[in-house]
């Protein structure tokens, strides 16, 4: 559901010189010493169980299996999380204004839940809005879709005391995180069952329901308004290498404004793997489904054989899979489409990848990213998987067929 591919904002510590005075090191306070004891205690418990899981999982056969080891993981790490939460929180609440303790709150707050979590960002927005680790862990969390994060977001934005050179990350990250909300209410409606389930695992069922209310017009237009203005404002501050402020923002502003659902599909013109030119509108009139794929990206994989089977299954039928390769080297691509018999043809991103032309227009954040377009050009639906995507685009098949 949430976009596991979000651009990160590092940043770069500045460089010590060598004849600079070393400073004196502050000794942590007992607390926050015992807080950190305790987070190493849960990560050194949680690793055989993360290995055995991912074991397990990779072997599992069917997606019931797959969901049934997640869920018995998550209940074996809930019981190691909580004690270790509450330990923490006996020795945090009492030095809750002491900049030592940010570090143990942001971790309580990174994976508990909703009731300890809200404790906890409560503190941190009290004592500590715009520590540097507390803008971090805001702007880490900008696209989780909990209506926390909005808020503290908010609040860093608004605040007269947010470090200069932190005021358009947060302004970024706030517009992300906005737009992000706008597009839950319609991904949570079209999610699968299995989807379903996870996500009332992970996020509570309550908090899902509160998901689903977001006011999607609302959020999606100051998104854009905040979008525009810190593009704006900081069009050539550096996101990552080779992206500033300003692309970003204009591929989100044309993401918002173009490949919304219900919109009409903005054409596509390229080159396919081989050389040869073409466009997403030479298959007006078939059902497409637009699938952003790299071999280096395991879910991509991982949906492959599913890719296949829908080729197959609706191979007389007017329908189309293209995809939009983020490989960067085309030459190494040609063993993978041979040995995964990927036949199905793909613009090709360009030599920069995942950063190439096409990804970057369609603000791709996240891969694999999916559309179903309808026969006549229109998103209906946008990164649905497993059985939601097979009966998405059997719909919309079959609505094709009854216009012929």
């Amino acid at each position: 559901m949430i976009r596991s591919l979000a651009v990160s904002f590092a940043l770069m510590a500045p460089f010590a010189c060598a004849d600079e005075p070393k400073k004196p090191e502050v000794k942590p306070p007992a607390f926050a010493v015992e807080v950190a004891a305790i987070q190493q205690d849960v990560e050194a418990k949680l690793a055989p169980l993360y290995a055995a899981r991912e074991k397990d999982y990779e072997a599992a056969k069917t997606q019931t299996d797959r969901e049934a080891i997640v869920a018995k993981s998550t209940a074996e790490s809930n019981k190691i999380h909580a004690p270790a939460y509450e330990h923490a929180m006996k020795l945090l609440r009492p030095n809750a204004a002491d900049p030592a303790a940010v570090a143990g709150l942001v971790w309580v707050s990174s994976s508990s839940g909703p009731a300890l979590q809200s404790e906890v960002v409560g503190l941190l927005r009290k004592h500590h809005l715009v520590h540097p680790e507390t803008i971090t862990f805001a702007k880490n969390m900008k696209q989780s879709g909990y209506a926390w994060v909005e808020s503290l977001l908010r609040e860093q934005h608004a605040s007269p005391e947010l470090p200069k050179d932190q005021a358009w990350r947060v302004h970024l990250a706030l517009a992300m995180c906005l737009q992000l909300q706008a597009q839950l209410p319609a991904q949570l409606a079209d999610a699968s069952e299995s989807d379903s389930r996870r996500d009332d695992r992970i996020f509570g069922k309550e908090q899902i329901a509160e998901m689903k209310k977001y006011d999607s017009a609302k959020l999606e237009a100051e998104s854009l308004k905040l979008f525009k203005e810190v593009g704006e404002k900081y069009p050539k501050q550096v996101v990552i290498p080779g992206l500033t402020v300003g692309k970003f923002a204009t591929s989100s502003i044309f993401e918002i404004e173009h490949l919304g659902v219900g919109k009409v599909a903005p054409d596509i013109v390229g080159e396919d793997l081989d050389g040869a030119k073409f466009k997403l509108s030479d298959y007006r009139g078939q059902v497409v489904m637009l699938s952003f794929w790299a071999s280096w990206c395991g879910p991509c994989m991982g949906l492959i054989p599913q890719e296949r089977e829908l080729v197959a299954k609706y191979k007389a039928r007017p329908f189309t899979l293209v995809g939009v390769n983020g490989d960067p080297d085309k030459k190494e691509l040609k063993a993978v489409l041979e040995t995964n018999k990927i036949t199905w043809r793909s613009f090709w991103a360009g030599d920069k990848g995942p950063e190439g032309p096409i990804p970057m227009t369609w603000n791709v954040n996240m891969w694999p990213t999916l559309y179903v377009i309808d026969a006549e050009g229109v998103i209906r639906s946008k990164t649905v998987l497993r059985d939601r995507l097979d009966a998405r685009i059997e719909e919309w098949v079959k609505k094709a067929e009854a216009k012929k």
